[in-house]
């Protein structure tokens, strides 16, 4: 039985004590306009109230527990989110500072990308609800989201730097060793990964309508005496939102197509998240160069490369649902453009015989239905500013 909560609509603070994660105030930083001055971050970290560890919880929709997956080895605290927000926008983290993790995972984008304007290896993943990752890349080559920043950052294609590079480049800006002395005692290619990661687990998405429905439904099969265990205002929130953006007849019957045993969507594409974070082989193949640089082509092995088991072959990760409206191309190598070009591919049972898919053969208007209940996944994301960097 849940607690009584405060809680609010789309821009949730506090719910059960606990910080919501994807609040506008975790995100926001250093409050002030423009670049940061010396002066705004000595204010910043005298505030003991930003080095305390921070009790946080998910969001409606994603919070399926009071337990959030934050390591206990790199706790989240106000200073080192700030700090991470910072070195995720900043180009002064690449080799030849043109380039931040902000570049290809963008807000305005949904933290991904829908450039393909040049040759790369594999589709921009999103970068949010990573919270939830246990491997990280299409290929989970990451055992951790510290170290997909590592990957990143080292990676000839992407950042193309090095631990000392890094280090050196990021150590030299004032700004930047005052926060990293206060937050971690030390500036170092560790903590400097630490960091980002922490601020990557707070980009999390907000209730979506599908949320608000789901929950409606829920309090409506409360008897009364549960139900008054509830705050009112939270119940009453609840009422009004899934009111204003009530759930579509056409996105009701996409929902049960999507959890019904003749399509199995949901048996990959499960949980708050609506991914397993498993790898399959759903039929995708492509050559692909070995690089940016190198422009000889090979297969695209997936798993395969990271584990070297025959199962692995051509598996890749299962994404996230959420936002999936607006996060286009769609694969790991971005082959379709529209929710319905992948339902169709799914519903013909792929383009290669493979184990994990069989042909739906769904009609016109259950594809249109199951656009509508992904559609109903779509919510808000946090927007952190970009240009408060230090000087």
């Amino acid at each position: 039985m849940s607690p009584a909560v405060t809680e609010t609509l789309a821009e949730d603070e506090v719910f059960a004590g606990r910080l919501v994660l994807g609040s506008p105030s975790i995100t926001a930083g250093i409050p002030g306009t423009g670049h940061l001055s010396i002066t705004d971050i000595r204010r910043w970290l005298a505030d003991p109230n930003n080095h305390r560890v921070l009790e946080v919880t998910l969001p409606l929709g994603l919070r399926n527990s009071q337990v959030v997956p934050i390591p206990a080895e790199n706790p989240l605290t106000r200073a080192k989110i700030e700090l991470g927000r910072q070195l995720f926008s900043d180009t002064r983290i690449s080799k030849d500072q043109r380039l931040a993790c902000v570049t290809c995972h963008s807000a305005k984008k949904r933290f991904t990308s829908d450039q393909i304007s040049h040759p790369r290896l594999r589709e921009t993943a999103v970068a949010f609800n990573r919270v939830f990752g246990h491997e990280h890349f299409w290929d989970g080559r990451a055992k951790s989201l510290e170290d997909q920043i590592r990957f990143t950052l080292e990676h000839p294609d992407e950042m193309n730097t090095s631990p000392t590079e890094c280090v050196q480049q990021i150590g030299s800006v004032e700004g930047y060793r005052l926060q990293f002395d206060a937050v971690f005692g030390k500036l170092d290619f560790d903590s400097l990964c630490q960091a980002i990661a922490a601020f990557l687990r707070t980009i999390v998405t907000g209730p979506s309508i599908w949320d608000y429905d789901v929950e409606l439904r829920r309090l409506d099969e409360l008897e009364s005496a549960e139900l008054s265990q509830f705050d009112k205002a939270y119940v009453e929130n609840i009422r009004q939102a899934a009111a204003s953006q009530p759930l579509s007849a056409a996105a009701r019957r996409g929902a049960e197509l999507f959890f019904s045993e003749r399509t199995g969507c949901s048996r990959c594409h499960s949980g708050p998240n609506f991914s397993d974070e498993r790898f399959y082989d759903i039929g995708l193949r492509q050559l692909v160069p070995d690089s940016f640089t190198v422009r000889k082509e090979t297969e695209d092995l997936g798993r395969f490369q990271v584990t070297n088991k025959k199962s692995d072959k051509y598996a890749f990760k299962t994404p996230t649902l959420r936002n999936v409206q607006l996060t286009g191309p769609y694969f790991h190598d971005g082959r379709f453009q529209t929710l319905g070009d992948v339902i169709d591919y799914f519903s013909r049972g792929g383009d290669v015989p493979n184990h994990e898919l069989r042909p739906l053969n769904l009609s016109r208007d259950e594809i249109l239905d199951l656009i509508a209940f992904l559609k109903s996944l779509t919510s808000s994301l946090p927007n952190p500013p970009r240009d408060r960097l230090p000087p």
